[in-house]
């Protein structure tokens, strides 16, 4: 499979097949729930512009599956926000609040 497959659809699904230079926050929403490459976390950036788009690792209660290579990216990346999900769902709600309301405001946490 071509390996960009997946970012093309995606990119597609977005654009509408329409160029564009980003897409800001005001503009559009989107969450794009499972990055394992780093062509996909590229597409991330690209369509916001590195302002309203986030990645974020998803912390949990189980080991890393770290001898798949679609791990392996997590593991050199700097994501911009980490979002905990070891501490229940009220504590996950205002975590993921929390990221929203920083992406909008254009900060960090």
């Amino acid at each position: 499979m071509n390996r960009e497959y997946w970012v093309n659809q995606v990119r597609e699904r977005i654009t509408g097949g329409t160029i564009i230079d980003c897409l800001p926050w005001q503009e559009t929403s989107w969450v794009i729930s499972d990055v394992r490459f780093q062509n996909e976390a590229d597409l991330v950036c690209e369509l916001s512009c590195d302002v309203s788009g986030a990645l974020v690792v998803v912390e949990r209660n189980t080991e890393a599956v770290a001898k798949h290579q679609s791990e392996a990216f997590w593991a050199t990346c700097t994501p911009d926000f980490r979002l905990d999900n070891r501490q229940g769902l009220d504590r996950l709600r205002e975590n993921v609040v929390n990221i929203l309301d920083a992406l909008r405001k254009g900060e960090s946490l």
